[in-house]
């Protein structure tokens, strides 16, 4: 840690002013008169206190008069500030009457927790180090581990001053946490988690006289806790000094044997007929050809999509570190198997990743009113979600249900159904359609129908509707 040591006599004090933001010296400016210097500011006023002038801080007396430049500590816009002879401190750090502090290339102080080069310091309200906090740092070998793997990480805990002494043992019961829903949580070890109670000494071993910069802590999550889920993990290390307990912590990621993607999150049924698969390797597993589930919002359960034919599952082995592109063909299953939702394709145990197949259009359908009570009609709305013109055929052919079946609604004699609906892209249409002229009134009781749409590839939705 490298710095500038200047000696502001405010400091001494810990004094910190608050001052007026910077003003510029464009319109109003300084004036003399009578062997004393002024400073005219835009509210018409003279500058008192302590005022920054194109950068440069400067001190004036109760009458506004100039009495020199300002040392010291100042607060602008909320933000902390050191000046020197009007200058502010910048760019890192500086030790200021033995204090310690760390200026940003603006000027303004750290205060709080801060990030510095990749490690953290705490500094008071006023901007001074804490150094107890700054004295250890934890570094691990690897940020990602495969969930049941029973891998090792090493924790290195670190310190720049080997003139003081700590202690610190192995990782212990209560010492791992788990980050879920933007909270930190305690897991709790397995009974069998055994500790081996030892004693490191880090930075200065008063007993052999020896400095110790730095100690490596093993630890295996899977030995910790059987079946941990994948997610973001800590350690927690209590650090003792002769002074007070440092609690560090350091972060580790719990991954799947591997990381599955897909190309995009959600397809168009009747427009795909893959879906692209990329499997990152965290663990060396063996996969096979995937296979198709639809999850059931019903029940929740996942239901397995059975292909028109039985496939060879074509099983193989792939090692940590690779990266593996695979895909789900969907022409291996009926169109008409599948609908709107969220599906996942697994391809090995404990390997399987989501995403959404959606219609390429919706429809709605609802009973219109008519002058005459011979006659019936339905509206029919239908929107195209893609981005290519849509055909939908068949929209007037009409089922109702009857003792929890759908049966088809008989046309009058003679009559044929040739309807037609063409959707721009991205937009919705509404159709009028006259049910009795195509239907006998007598076929149209009271009860729940609906209607088939189906667009050029084969893909059906049916719109349903109450006739009363």
């Amino acid at each position: 840690m490298k710095g500038l040591s200047v000696r502001l006599v405010s400091l001494a004090a810990a004094a910190v002013m608050c001052i007026s933001p910077v003003v510029s010296a464009a319109e109003y400016g300084w004036q003399e008169s009578g062997g004393t210097k002024k400073y005219f500011m835009e509210n018409d006023e003279y500058a008192k206190g302590v005022i920054v002038i194109d950068g440069i801080a400067y001190r004036f007396d109760p009458n506004g008069n100039y009495i020199g430049l300002f040392t010291g500590a100042a607060r602008i816009s909320k933000k902390l500030y050191y000046f020197d002879n009007g200058v502010s401190l910048k760019n890192g750090w500086h030790t200021v009457n033995g204090n310690t502090y760390y200026f940003y290339p603006d000027g303004s102080a750290a205060e709080g927790v801060t990030v510095i080069d990749g490690k953290t310091y705490l500094f008071t309200n006023k901007g001074v180090l804490k150094k107890d906090s700054a004295q250890f740092t934890v570094t691990a070998d690897r940020s990602v581990i495969a969930a049941g793997s029973r891998e090792t990480i090493r924790f290195t805990v670190s310190t720049d001053d080997t003139s003081t002494s700590a202690v610190l043992g192995n990782i212990s019961f209560g010492c791992l946490h788990r980050y879920e829903n933007g909270k930190w949580y305690r897991v709790k070890a397995a009974d069998e988690y055994t500790v081996t109670d030892i004693a490191y000494i880090l930075g200065r071993n008063e007993h052999s006289g020896s400095s110790t910069g730095s100690v490596t802590l093993s630890f295996t999550p899977d030995e910790y806790k059987l079946d941990l889920e994948s997610g973001l993990y800590r350690v927690e290390i209590p650090i003792r000094t002769k002074n007070k307990t440092v609690t560090k912590y350091c972060e580790f990621r719990i991954a799947q044997p591997a990381d599955i993607e897909t190309a995009y999150d959600s397809y168009y049924i009747a427009d795909t007929n893959s879906v692209e698969l990329q499997i990152n390797v965290n663990r060396t597993s063996e996969i096979y050809e995937p296979q198709l589930f639809f999850r059931n919002e019903s029940s929740g359960e996942w239901e397995r999509i059975k292909p028109k034919s039985d496939y060879p599952e074509n099983r193989r082995q792939v090692t940590a570190g690779s990266t593996v592109n695979t895909r789900l063909d969907l022409t291996l299953y009926n169109k008409s198997a599948l609908k709107s939702g969220t599906y996942r394709a697994v391809i090995g145990e404990g390997l399987s990743c989501e995403f959404k197949l959606i219609s390429p259009f919706e429809c709605t359908a609802v009973q219109a009113e008519t002058k005459s009570a011979r006659s019936r009609q339905i509206t029919i709305t239908a929107e195209n979600r893609t981005e290519r013109t849509v055909k939908l055929s068949g929209y007037g052919q009409l089922y109702r249900l009857n003792k929890n079946k759908w049966e088809k609604v008989k046309l009058k004699n003679g009559k044929k159904l040739e309807t037609e609906l063409e959707i721009a892209p991205m937009t919705k249409r509404v159709k009028s359609f006259t049910l009795t002229d195509f239907y006998s009134l007598s076929s149209l009781k009271k009860g729940k129908y609906c209607v088939q749409l189906k667009d050029e590839n084969g893909f059906v939705k049916y719109a349903y509707f109450e006739l009363k």
